[in-house]
Formats: structure tokens, sequence, C-alpha cells
């Protein structure tokens, strides 16, 4: 059987011509060989135009990747005009000038090349604004509106471009001045320290030490100083200095001498802090002290209480203390809060003495003239209890035995105070001496007898006034 190529007829094996179309038949073995020729350009043809449809949609992907890499662009190129605008730049730039946990470097520029910027390095920069935001918004008020700055700002920090973002728009930056300031100070092999750092090694020059710091970024530090004086280290509170100048940094000890006399025993006060024990003699003395500003003393003692407090005494002992600088000329130097603290600060051989009052305490000068009074008059209203006390009636049976003896021609009394401490609850310890000179009747020659007298008290009666209430023990010769 024979298939009609071109109808695909079935006809007889011997037939020549179809009997359906009445094409000429080719025989199996002839056509074979065409069959593999003609199978090929059937599937050309679909091959053509898978071709040309492929060609089609790879035009229209490149055309809609086009239209959409414009529209990015312009998008971006929008976003970038809003973003990096000059006002918003300078609205980034003083948000983070105000907060010192960012970092500020990146918007930063200083006139020195070799200052490393890093987040450390601007930090001060920061530490100032922080403290003074009104002054940082006005920066950038100013700069927005393109006003002029005022002096002190504008040497040290301003507003400037420094380059582009993506070559289109111009990067803002923080043009700020270094300073290299010197530090100075008044104590030898002192150490200075700037936010925790040692500055490094002082040099001498004059009565002075000093450093030069190495470049810094205008803004807030904070300075320590301490130095070994007298066999302690002195270390003032740390500082808070604003740099924005060359201008020397101070940063002196203020160091003074002075000895404190009051009650044996007592402890020393100042500024409401124990700083030393008074001795058996009632001494304790400081050398190379550190002085502040306003400084207050006071002693204090179990079972007598506090003394009165010496305010002010910083204004005395950081002079000299020689005879031509008493108390009374420093007095009329400084107006003191408590007039009677010059009373209580004197100079003495060269150095400065502070004793301080107690609340009924009778000074030298005034147990002095009591006591002589007494021993002149022995007046029963100068003793507590009258005619009654004890040390009354001694001293009236002494002046009686030397009134009713025929051999005392006369005789007389002197009263020498050695010292004077508080006895607590307003009264007096006293310490003195009494000088007796008799005169005698006939040939016989006049004396002198020394007696002293320790531990006598003196109190004050309901008007105020002094009164003797014991005489004292009599120290054994």
């Amino acid at each position: 059987m024979i298939f009609c190529a071109k109808c695909g007829a079935k006809n007889k094996a011997g037939d020549q011509y179809c009997a359906n179309c009445g094409a000429k038949l080719i025989k199996p073995s002839k056509l074979k060989q065409p069959m593999q020729q003609t199978k090929p350009l059937r599937q050309a043809k679909p091959s053509k135009k898978r071709v040309d449809v492929k060609k089609s949609r790879h035009g229209k992907r490149a055309a809609v990747i086009g239209v959409v890499a414009l529209l990015i662009l312009a998008a971006g190129y929008g976003f970038g005009k809003s973003y990096y605008a000059k006002d918003k730049q300078i609205d980034r730039i003083i948000s983070v000038l105000k907060d010192p946990s960012q970092d500020l470097s990146p918007y930063v520029k200083t006139d020195d090349s070799s200052f490393q910027l890093t987040k450390k390095s601007v930090r001060p920069l920061q530490t100032y604004y922080k403290e003074n935001k009104t002054a940082a918004n006005n920066l950038g008020s100013k700069w927005k509106n393109q006003e002029e700055l005022d002096a002190s700002f504008k040497k040290s920090i301003s507003l400037g471009e420094d380059g582009h973002y993506f070559f289109l728009f111009p990067k803002y930056k923080l043009m700020v001045k270094t300073y290299s300031p010197t530090v100075v100070t008044n104590h030898k092999n002192s150490t200075i320290k700037m936010n925790g750092k040692n500055v490094g090694k002082l040099s001498a020059s004059g009565d002075y030490y000093q450093k030069k710091l190495d470049p810094v970024i205008a803004g807030r530090y904070t300075f320590s100083v301490s130095a070994n004086l007298s066999g302690k280290t002195i270390s003032p509170s740390p500082v808070k200095l604003d740099l924005f100048s060359n201008h020397k940094v101070s940063l002196n000890i203020t160091t003074g001498s002075f000895t404190v006399s009051s009650v044996p025993n007592g402890e020393v006060y100042i500024n409401d802090k124990k700083v030393a024990d008074l001795d058996d003699k009632g001494q304790a003395s400081f050398k190379d002290y550190q002085i502040t500003s306003g400084m207050s003393l006071y002693v204090k003692k179990s079972g007598i209480g506090k003394s009165d407090t010496i305010y002010n005494f910083d204004q005395y002992v950081t002079d000299p203390a020689d005879q031509e600088n008493d108390s009374d000329d420093s007095a009329d130097q400084e107006d003191s809060d408590d007039d009677s603290s010059s009373d209580q600060i004197k100079a003495v051989n060269g150095r400065w003495v502070l004793t301080p009052s107690w609340p009924g305490l009778a000074s030298s000068e005034d147990a002095e003239d009591l006591l002589q009074d007494i021993w002149d008059d022995n007046d029963s209203k100068d003793w507590v209890n009258g005619s009654s006390n004890t040390g009354y009636l001694s001293i009236k049976k002494l002046h009686d035995n030397w009134d009713d003896s025929d051999s005392v021609a006369d005789y007389n009394e002197v009263v020498s105070v050695l010292s004077t401490s508080p006895a607590g609850n307003g009264k007096t310890y006293v310490n003195y001496t009494v000088t007796h000179k008799l005169s005698y009747t006939g040939d016989k020659d006049d004396t002198s007898v020394t007696d002293t007298y320790q531990n006598g008290i003196i109190s004050q009666d309901s008007d105020g006034d002094y009164v003797l209430e014991k005489l004292g023990t009599p120290k054994a010769k």
C-alpha cells in the first residue's frame, strides 16, 4: 500500500497515480530521502517566528527598563535635592552638635590638617553646646538666614562647603578652629590632666610651671591638677574651662601655712570636715594647706562642745604673716561676714595663728582684769555665791592675816594670766600667777613670792558680767 504524498490517501501498491487526487505516487524507497529533506523545512517556519517575537519582547523590556531607570533617577534627584538641601543639612548638624553621644566628626573640618578628626576628639565641642543649646540653635538660625555671627563665635566656628554628595549636592560642614593654649600652675612636679589625660611634663618658667598643649578643637574641657606638697598630695576639684582662644589656662594651687591654738586634745574642723587633732598643748600646725575661697574653721571637744566659727580665714593665711600685715590691717582689706574673725587671727613671729573663741569664753585680758580686781579688793560681788565662796574666804583669810600682822607694813599683788580655755557651758578655765609683794616694818627686806594657780573657773552672772567661780588650785613649788 502506498500513501499519497499530496493528500495522504491510500492507494494500491501497483498504482502510479492517486485514485483520490490524481497526483503521481512515489514509491516508499524514493519517498524516504525527500521526507528527510522536507521535515526540517517545515520546522524552520515556526522557528523564525519565535526569533522575531523574542526580539520584539527584548526591545519592549529595554524600553520599560529605561523608563523605570529615568523615573528612579528623577525620584532620586528629587529626594537628594530635598534631603541635602542646605537648611536640612544645617538641622542635622545642629542636632548632632548638641548630642555628645553621636559622632560629629563627619560634619567637621578644622583649620589644622594634622588634627585627627574622631568621635572622641570633637566631643568637647559637643559638650560645650550640650550645655549651651540656645547658642547652638542661634548658630543654625543665623546660617540659614545668612546672618553675621557674633565675633566671639565667628572666630571659632563657621559653616562652609566641603565637596559634594554624589557630585551634585553641596556638602556643608562645621569649619572649626583649633587652639594650643598653655596650661600654667605654681607648684613644681604638678600633674595636669585634660579630660582625664596627662598633658605631659611641665617646664619651669620663672616662679611657674607650664606646658603648651597639642592642638585641640574649640570646646569645653575638664582640667585637674595635683601636686605633692609637704608629704601629701593636694588635688583641688576639677574645673571645667571653655577653650576658644590660645590664652593661658591658670591652674594654680593656692596654699597657706598656719597654726590653730585652742583646747588641748580638741579636734579641728575646716569646712565642716575634721582635718586634725590638737596636741596636749592645744596646738596643731598646717603647712602648705590647700586654700579655697570662703573657708571656715572651728574646734570641737567632747564634754565642752563647739567653738565659735572663724569665717573666711582664707583671706588672711594666703598673705605673708609679718608684723606689718597683722590681722587689724588685714581686716581693713576685706569685709568679712563675721567681724570677730579678725580678733581670732593673729600674725605671731611670722606665722598665722588661729585661736577660735568659745561661747562665753573670757579672753586673757578680761580674765586678768577680773582676777586683778579680786586680789586687790576681794569684793564678794565678783564671786559666784558671793562671800560664801571658798575662794573668796581663802583670799580674805590671807589678807586679814597680813592686815593684822604688826610686821607687815604693806602688800600688793600682781596677776598675770597664762592661758584661758573653754570649760563648757559658757565657762572659762584660767591658769594664772599671783606675785605677792610685801613690805615690812623695821629693817626686814621686802619680799616677793609668786604663786601659780591652775584651772580656775570664770563664769557669767545674769547680767553677762564675768565672775569667779573657782579660785584655782595652787601649783606645788
